[in-house]
């Protein structure tokens, strides 16, 4: 119904399946078929120069705060693809509320929050290239979405043992 809040949806990475730069977020709500339909009230996330690209969006719930990240690519200056995380919060006034608030660092994606308590949120980072590979998972503890910055999720300490060293992993 017209402004009446899906109860069930999901932000969906939207692409031409032949290429991969252009790709934006967008929200879908499931219908009472069982289908689900984009949600035309609710932001659009597409890249904005320099990006060329949204990828791999997630939610979390922190406190009040719904928050949606994901993964801005760029072309870099050897013209290959580069990509961060990036975060969104709505300081639980809805969708048409989320605001930028934190960013990752370089080259590493799928970077997941899990509010274990109050106070406790569990950030989950994937470091790779050089000695991390394809990728591996790095875990570290704030008390609070302000704590969030590239700093914070370039010094979480990786989890040995994982996976092999050529092996790709992450949390999802």
């Amino acid at each position: 119904n017209p402004g009446e809040a899906p109860t069930e949806m999901m932000a969906v990475r939207v692409e031409d399946p032949d290429k991969e730069e252009g790709s934006k977020i967008m929200f879908f709500s499931r219908g009472k078929n069982g289908v689900f339909h984009s949600i035309s009230r609710a932001p659009t996330f597409e890249a904005k120069e320099p990006f060329v690209a949204m990828q791999d969006p997630s939610y979390a719930k922190i406190g009040n705060d719904n928050v949606l990240a994901m993964v801005e690519v760029y072309r870099q200056s050897d013209k290959s693809l580069g990509y961060h995380t990036v975060f969104y919060r709505d300081h639980g006034l809805g969708l048409s509320h989320l605001e930028r608030f934190a960013e990752g660092p370089d080259n590493q994606k799928d970077i997941r929050l899990v509010e274990v308590k109050p106070g406790k949120i569990v950030v989950f980072t994937r470091p790779q290239g050089g000695e991390f590979g394809p990728g591996k998972i790095g875990v570290t503890e704030i008390k609070s979405l302000d704590e969030l910055n590239s700093q914070v999720i370039s010094k979480a300490p990786v989890l040995k043992g994982l996976f092999a060293e050529k092996e790709w992993g992450g949390v999802n």
